[in-house]
C-alpha cells in the first residue's frame, strides 16, 4: 500500500493501541480494520527520503477546537493490528496527514480546480461498471459517502488513522450507510483483502503519494489481484507541468475556505518546494494561516507532502506491465482527450 497475509496480534480496541486517547470508546465494530501487510504509522524508507517538515503553532477558534475534534472522532472499536511496518514505498503520512488542519480541512481543500467534477465522473463509472467497489486512498470518504449513497457497496482503505477517523465519523451521521461501508487501514502496495471487486479507484493523485517505482508496481499488481476477471480501475494522476516544478519561484496560488465552525478565512499556501528530477518527485511545504474578521492573522500550522510525477507513457508501460488494458485516457472529468500539464485520468480493464 505482495500481500501476503502473516501472524495477526490479538485484536484490542483502538484505545489500547495509542494511549493518547482519554475517552472511552462506544461500540462501532466491523467498520475500521487493517490489512495484513500493512501499516498506518508511515514507513522508515520513505520518512528517510522525505523528511517531514511540521512545525506548528496553534492558537485561535479553528485551532483551539482541533483537539476536541479529534476526541470526539476516535470512536472505533475493533481494529486489528499488525506487526509489518511495510514496505517503505509510501511518503510520510506523518505529515500533511497525520492530522491538524491538512486532515480537518481536507474536504474544502480538496476538489475544484483540475478536480472539477471528478466525484460525479465516479458516480457515473459506478453506474457503467458495476461493484462491489474499492477506492485506495478513500481519506476523508469524501469519493466514498457518495458512492455509499448511491447505493454501491464500498471498501475504503487508507494508510492514515486521522484521514480513517474523519471518514468514520461521517458514517456515525449516516448510520443507514455502515452496512455498504467498510473502512480499511492499510498500504496500497501491499495488502490482501480476501474479496475480489468490479471496480478499483484511486482518486485525486493517491497513487503518486507512492514515491517509487518499485511501489508504484506493486501497488497495481495488487489492486489487480484484487479485481474480478474483466473489473475495471480508474486511477487519477497529475500530468508534470514542468514550468510550475522547475520554475523559478513558481508555486501553485493560495488556496482559501471558511472554517465551518469559526467563520475564519483560512488560506493554505505552498511556502517551499523541492524537486528532484532523478526520482521524478516533488517536495512541498505548505503553510495554513487562520484570519479574524479583522484580518489578522490568529493561528498558523505548516506541514509536508512528497509526491511522484508520472509521464503518460511511463504510466501506460506501468499498466501493461501490471495485466491491465488502458481503455480511455482523459485529461479532466468531462472527457477531454490528454493535455500537457492536466489530468491523467485512465480508466483500465484487468486483462483476463
Amino acid at each position: 500500500m505482495v500481500g501476503v497475509p502473516q501472524q495477526l496480534r490479538p485484536k484490542r480496541s483502538v484505545q489500547d493501541s495509542d494511549p493518547r486517547l482519554e475517552v472511552p470508546l462506544p461500540p462501532f465494530k466491523t467498520v475500521l480494520g487493517r490489512v495484513p501487510g500493512g501499516s498506518a504509522a508511515g514507513h522508515a524508507g520513505a520518512k528517510d527520503a522525505h523528511p517531514a517538515l511540521i512545525r506548528q503553532r496553534r492558537v485561535g477558534n479553528a485551532f483551539a477546537s482541533l483537539h476536541a475534534a479529534r476526541r470526539a472522532s476516535d470512536c472505533l472499536d475493533n481494529l486489528r493490528l499488525h506487526p509489518d511496518r511495510g514496505l517503505g514505498m509510501m511518503t510520510d503520512p506523518n505529515a500533511y496527514y497525520c492530522g491538524g488542519l491538512g486532515v480537518e480541512l481536507y474536504d474544502l481543500f480538496t476538489g475544484g480546480g483540475l478536480l472539477t467534477g471528478d466525484v460525479e465522473f465516479y458516480l457515473d463509472s459506478a453506474r457503467r461498471f458495476g461493484g462491489p467497489i474499492l477506492e485506495l486512498g478513500t481519506g476523508t470518504g469524501r469519493v466514498l459517502m457518495p458512492l455509499a449513497d448511491a447505493g454501491h457497496k464500498v471498501v475504503g482503505m487508507d494508510i492514515s488513522r486521522p484521514m480513517l477517523d474523519r471518514a468514520a465519523a461521517k458514517l456515525r451521521e449516516r448510520p443507514e450507510l455502515t452496512s455498504r461501508v467498510r473502512l480499511v487501514e492499510g498500504d496500497m502496495t501491499s495488502f490482501d483483502l480476501e474479496q475480489r471487486f468490479a471496480l478499483a479507484l484511486v482518486p485525486a493523485r493517491s497513487f503518486q503519494h507512492v514515491v517509487t517505482p518499485e511501489g508504484q508496481r506493486l501497488a497495481l499488481n495488487c489492486i489487480r489481484r484484487h479485481l474480478m476477471p474483466g473489473g475495471h480501475l480508474i486511477l487519477d494522476l497529475f500530468d508534470p507541468n514542468f514550468e510550475l516544478l522547475f520554475g523559478n519561484d513558481s508555486k501553485a496560488p493560495p488556496r482559501e475556505a471558511q472554517h465551518p465552525r469559526s467563520g475564519h478565512l483560512i488560506r493554505r499556501t505552498v511556502v517551499a518546494r523541492s524537486t528532484d528530477p532523478f526520482q521524478q518527485t516533488v517536495h512541498e511545504v505548505l503553510r495554513f494561516e487562520e484570519f479574524d474578521g479583522a484580518g489578522n492573522v490568529v493561528g498558523s500550522e505548516e506541514t509536508s507532502w512528497s509526491l511522484r510525477w508520472n509521464l503518460r507513457q511511463e504510466t501506460a508501460y506501468l499498466l501493461e506491465l501490471t495485466g491491465f488494458e488502458v481503455i480511455d485516457l482523459y485529461s479532466d472529468f468531462g472527457g477531454s482527450p490528454p493535455d500537457y500539464g492536466r489530468e491523467q485520468l485512465w480508466v483500465a480493464r484487468a486483462r483476463q
